[in-house]
């Protein structure tokens, strides 16, 4: 079976040759110089190569790129949601006990997107990332620390807009870094 399939293109180029030289109408140059030769085997390579082989690479490279992007934003959001939550409690002037778990629990959430990010920067780009997720892991770190290092936890801790004040700063430090991640990764 292997011997015919191999066999069918050597057929196929005889009879194109008989076809060629017996038939009036095909009008063939009889010398062909290697120079020519290797060009038109160059051209069809080159044809050949690039949609085949570059283009899927570029493609899957593109699709884990904007993958790690969607990491990011999620990791983003989640602390954001965190934020959203303190603002509200403060437009409020109340911080409950339920209130408190909520953050607790959106930091839960939060950390496990982190882990998350770091997985997926160390399978796929990482050396690229080593620096930055470093960097983002210790400001969320620093933000967790403003948020629940203080007296947010005691039953008697009253909000106040320096405690919103504190904390946004922090978040933005934060989500500055992430959007730095962000360029960074759509430069690789």
């Amino acid at each position: 079976m292997k011997s015919i399939l191999l066999l069918c293109p050597f057929l196929a180029g005889l009879l194109i040759g008989l076809l060629i030289t017996d038939l009036p109408f095909f009008n063939v140059v009889k010398d062909v110089r290697i120079g020519e030769l290797g060009n038109i085997l160059l051209a069809l390579t080159v044809a050949l190569f690039i949609p085949f082989a570059i283009a899927p690479w570029i493609d899957k490279r593109r699709y884990l790129k904007n993958f790690l992007i969607e990491e990011l934003n999620e990791l983003l959001t989640s602390v954001k949601r965190i934020q959203d939550k303190l603002r509200l409690c403060c437009e409020s002037k109340k911080i409950d006990k339920s209130d408190k778990v909520s953050i607790n629990l959106l930091f839960i959430e939060s950390d496990h997107k982190i882990d998350s990010v770091k997985q997926q920067f160390n399978k796929i780009f990482r050396r690229q990332t080593a620096d930055l997720f470093s960097r983002l892991n210790d400001e969320y770190n620093r933000y967790w620390k403003t948020v629940t290092g203080g007296d947010l936890m005691n039953e008697n801790f009253k909000i106040n807009i320096s405690f919103i004040i504190e904390t946004n700063n922090k978040f933005s430090c934060f989500g500055l870094l992430v959007k730095e991640g962000i360029h960074l990764i759509n430069n690789l």
